[in-house]
């Protein structure tokens, strides 16, 4: 019992030691940013440019902004908002900082055809690693890339058939994202 108690304090004695320092020196910058990013997912077969407000705290940042995209296969326009969280493990560094991220996507497409309209929501969410690359001054590229799912939820109107109902169509998917962006920090 007393090797078990002995082990316990030097264990925990140690992980204080190492606490402390680093607990003292962190600094928390708040910065703000405007940027816009370039992104497509595998599923929606769309590019997506999102012009964003972008909040840095300590270690994180969080990017805020509408989602205006084009489907390449249709030529359809679509509208929604996107929301990315982004944490540096790392201590920030001169030229290029690594980050975990979080992005969470809304979006809505809407086609017209001679028939029927199509109606599409998504609400995509991934994880992934990117990197952060200070071009000039408070000039940044930035690049990421994840995978996660999309909940796509679709609902057909027909034109010629009054009483027909539309249909409805709702389905879970696996996603990649990949995306590429610029921004200046104030």
């Amino acid at each position: 019992m007393r090797k078990i108690i002995i082990l316990v304090i030097f264990l925990v004695g140690n992980i204080d030691i190492f606490a402390q320092p680093v607990a003292l020196n962190i600094k928390k910058p708040r910065t703000l940013h405007v940027g816009a990013n370039i992104s497509t997912l595998t599923t929606t077969k769309a590019f997506f440019l999102s012009p964003s407000v972008v909040f840095e705290y300590g270690r994180s940042s969080v990017y805020l902004g509408p989602n205006l995209g084009i489907d390449y296969l249709h030529s359809t326009q679509s509208l929604g908002l996107h929301l990315h969280y982004q944490f540096y493990p790392n201590p920030k560094q001169k030229r290029i900082d690594f980050y975990f991220s979080f992005d969470m996507q809304w979006i809505k497409f809407k086609k017209e055809e001679t028939f029927f309209d199509i109606k599409t929501n998504y609400i995509q969410n991934t994880m992934g690693y990117g990197f952060k690359l200070r071009i000039y001054h408070k000039l940044y590229f930035n690049q990421n890339f994840g995978l996660g799912f999309v909940y796509e939820r679709k609902h057909y109107n027909y034109h010629n058939e009054p009483n027909l109902e539309g249909s409805r169509v709702n389905k879970f998917s696996v996603t990649g994202l990949l995306k590429f962006g610029i921004g200046y920090a104030f």
